[in-house]
């Protein structure tokens, strides 16, 4: 891509005016982040080529309902030859929308020029979720010809987006929706629309064998792996999955969703399964049996428990998105939909009763406290109380010392000798933050052949990794949790469930996760060296090598304005390579937004008046070790 064109040029209604824009500041209350990370600012300044393909390397959000100072452009330009008292019309202009600013002379503008930063504001709002991109080209008065261009790329979505967007709403799904909805304006088309993306426009396949999730770990919400959704880097999927998608995608344009999670579910109608086609058999990979089946046929599969979405509108009414079975467009009702879906002919069929309201995804960097987000159902869940009864799940561990546990620096699966020069590569390696657990997971591949390694290392002991693996176990729309105990002499750790060839295990503080369902390897020399490394990086006292947070600053905490900034730096109690130790912040985006983050240090800005709290967590990327939470007050005034 060339270079845009940034040539300043005079204005013949002005002679000897000249104006330069040095840069544009998208100002919004919303962050916007590319490849997880806040934008960096300005979104647009001279000597750097922005060109991103039809977009910017800096794209900026505004919200729609926010006030017109949120919804406008703030350029700092340099004016030479206005007058004092003399004003020019600065306007910058996309097809079909113009933002206009004023700028007024003074006497060191006349001869030397002076720089000033001014408000460009549009002319009309959209209403609707929409994206300029491109060169905006730049005008004075009443000129045909521009006298500069500047390369930018704005959305404008429906509110603040979800709270799974906790640093800033992922430029990379607006820019999926933008080309799913060229043309729409109704928000309620371009749900549907999102609705039949999920649904039919993925290669995502229902996993009619196991019915497990893929993209989050529980089925009642909290972490979904958008990266891994938007590059569909796992073949199959199940509705908690899409339950996810579906709120994490519309979440992007300010829309909230709510999770529904309903048990017992039942039978289904013959309706379209995910990548599947019609059924009524949605489990026949799981027995072997036909997509339709009589519907009175002895082998005839059904959900335990089915997730979808909940949209309460405006106009108060209540409808039904579910882009796993239907798909259902938000268009019907609890009972419409119930009645469209559930066969009520046989077994157990779910009821209104049955529905409930859950948390949802919340975060989509961080595990940001999964465990115990969701009793009330665990409680409720009769596979969950069946396959907790049928493990002892309750009296395992309950001699452990809760400080005892494993501080191990985690290796690269490749150099397992059971991998090494088999032919194994790397796909891709991430660590997932969170405030008491964090985790690590490495994909391999091999050919058309996948394997996946996760290890969650938790500062709760040994009932952290044991609530992990049963929320990894009950992701599953099957009517029993199908993992079983690892018979005595094959077992590792303090807890072993497998489940066609997935293997789960419990040591002290960590839960392993070996997925090796589109593998022919064979399993058992992985999880032993895994295994391995764990036994011999046991610690009598964990908390001795968890990193410490020994001082952030300022120490009274934060104290700002709306639009005022503010830094939070944090200092461990010893020093650690860069590349070790990150920091991880939860904290509520209604009041607060991060619009940058380094190694230790976080800068924040003012968002709304009201008060928050920050919890600040350290987390060793290393051994996969989390600090303490610390917490920090906010407070934000008009």
């Amino acid at each position: 891509m060339g270079k845009e064109n940034i040539t300043t040029v005079n204005s013949s209604n002005k002679t000897g005016l000249t104006v330069e824009i040095l840069s544009i500041t998208i100002n919004s209350q919303i962050t916007a982040c590319l490849k997880g990370k806040p934008v960096k600012l300005p979104n647009w300044e001279p000597g750097i080529d922005f060109i991103a393909g039809y977009g910017s390397q800096r794209p900026g959000v505004f919200d729609i309902t926010a006030p017109e100072r949120y919804n406008s452009l703030e350029v700092r330009v340099k004016v030479k030859g206005l007058r004092d008292k003399e004003t020019t019309k600065l306007s910058g202009k996309f097809p079909g929308l113009t933002f206009t600013a004023v700028l007024k002379g003074d006497d060191a503008a006349t001869e030397n020029g002076a720089e000033m930063t001014v408000l460009a504001v549009p002319q009309s709002v959209p209403a609707h979720f929409k994206q300029a991109s491109g060169n905006m080209d730049w005008f004075l008065d009443s000129e045909n010809e521009p006298f500069q261009k500047t390369r930018l790329e704005i959305y404008w979505i429906y509110g603040p987006p979800g709270i799974m967007y906790k640093k800033g709403v992922w430029v990379e799904v607006l820019r999926l929706v933008t080309t799913l909805c060229v043309g729409l304006t109704d928000k309620e088309k371009i749900i549907q629309r999102i609705v039949n993306y999920c649904h039919a426009r993925t290669s995502l396949q229902y996993d009619s064998k196991g019915a497990a999730a893929r993209y989050t770990e529980a089925y009642w919400g909290g972490y979904f792996e958008l990266k891994a959704f938007l590059e569909q880097a796992h073949p199959l999927c199940n509705c908690y999955d899409q339950a996810g998608a579906l709120q994490t995608l519309t979440g992007a344009l300010g829309i909230k969703l709510t999770w529904i999670y309903m048990e017992p579910f039942g039978f289904i109608n013959r309706t379209s399964l995910i990548g599947r086609g019609a059924t009524n058999n949605p489990a026949f990979l799981s027995n072997l049996t036909p997509e339709i089946v009589p519907g009175n046929d002895p082998n005839r599969t059904h959900f335990g428990a089915h997730s979808f979405c909940l949209w309460k509108k405006e106009d108060k009414r209540q409808v039904i998105l579910d882009s796993c079975l239907g798909p259902i467009l938000a268009d019907v009702s609890r009972q419409g939909y119930l009645e469209i879906i559930i066969d009520p002919t046989r077994g157990n069929p779910g009821k209104l009763g049955n529905i409930y309201e859950c948390t949802g995804i919340i975060d989509i960097h961080a595990y940001d406290c999964l465990v115990g987000a969701c009793e009330k159902l665990k409680n409720r869940d009769k596979r969950i109380k069946e396959f907790k009864e049928k493990i002892d799940f309750d009296n395992i561990g309950t001699g452990i010392n809760a400080d005892t546990g494993v501080c191990c620096d985690w290796q690269n699966p490749l150099r397992c000798p059971a991998l090494i020069d088999k032919g194994w590569k790397l796909e891709s390696s991430r660590t997932h933050d969170g405030c008491e657990t964090a985790a690590k997971e490495w994909k391999l591949v091999r050919g058309h052949e996948h394997l996946k390694i996760k290890v969650f290392v938790s500062n709760q002991g040994i009932n952290g990794a044991k609530h992990r693996l049963l929320t990894i176990a009950a992701s599953t729309a099957l009517p029993v949790i199908p993992f079983e105990l690892k018979p005595k002499l094959q077992a590792l750790g303090h807890l072993h469930a497998f489940h066609h060839r997935i293997e789960q295990w419990v040591f002290y503080n960590v839960c392993f996760l070996v997925d090796g369902r589109n593998s022919s390897i064979d399993l058992l020399p992985v999880t032993s060296w895994l295994q391995e490394q764990a036994e011999q990086s046991v610690v009598e006292k964990l908390s001795d090598y968890l990193p410490v947070i020994k001082e952030v600053t300022p120490t009274d905490g934060i104290n700002i304005k709306v639009d005022q900034e503010a830094v939070i730096q944090v200092f461990p109690d010893r020093k650690y390579e860069e590349t070790i130790l990150m920091i991880e912040p939860f904290f509520s985006p209604a009041f607060l937004r991060l619009v940058a983050e380094n190694h230790l240090s976080l800068k924040f800005k003012g968002k709304g008046p009201g008060k928050t709290d920050i919890c600040l967590v350290l987390v060793n990327k290393q051994n996969l070790l989390c600090s303490t939470p610390t917490w920090q007050h906010a407070e934000i005034t008009a």
